[in-house]
């Protein structure tokens, strides 16, 4: 039975996507030498400022992970990469995130992720073990954000949301 709630959704509740139409840059692993971890967007986000409003990374969907959500997550925070692992782990960096990784043999990179899109199942590279799919992101020309905010104001607007529940019971998130 369809997911009620959901306005795009297939027949088994699965949301629909956009297919990515992305090409991987290829396999990534971290480079043991570094001392950083560059592929760390998600953690960037977290703030003292905004207590209670915490991104895990990597950012892990154990049941749904495909590349359309992974993606989706990361052009929604502005980031210029995204990446997976394992087929369930997604990790989000900026211009320097390939900095503390070596390009791999693209064997290493055996997982595969289905996305359910509007035209039909799509396959993609999702990661291997300890081993990153890589994809460069980029807007479609058809697509629009939803609003005009700069990413500090939306997290500041989850932080509110997410800390005045009496305020907000009803919201459920997106």
């Amino acid at each position: 039975m369809a997911n009620e709630a959901c306005d795009s959704c297939d027949e088994n509740g699965n949301i629909l996507y956009q297919d990515p139409q992305v090409t991987p840059l290829g396999c990534y692993v971290f480079d043991n030498s570094s001392v950083i971890d560059t592929f760390n967007g998600l953690a960037t986000l977290n703030s003292p400022k905004r207590p209670g409003l915490v991104f895990n990374d990597p950012y892990t969907y154990q049941i749904r992970m495909n590349l359309g959500h992974c993606l989706k997550r990361c052009i929604d925070f502005k980031f210029n990469y995204g990446a997976l692992e394992g087929g369930v782990n997604c990790r989000y960096g900026y211009a320097n995130a390939l900095q503390s990784y070596i390009k791999d043999d693209d064997k290493k990179c055996n997982m595969y992720c289905t996305t359910a899109t509007f035209t039909g199942n799509v396959t993609y590279p999702c990661g291997g073990k300890d081993a990153y799919t890589v994809y460069k992101v980029a807007v479609h020309l058809n697509y629009t954000p939803p609003y005009n905010i700069t990413l500090e104001e939306k997290l500041d607007i989850m932080h509110n949301v997410n800390k005045d529940k009496i305020k907000y019971s009803r919201y459920k998130g997106c």
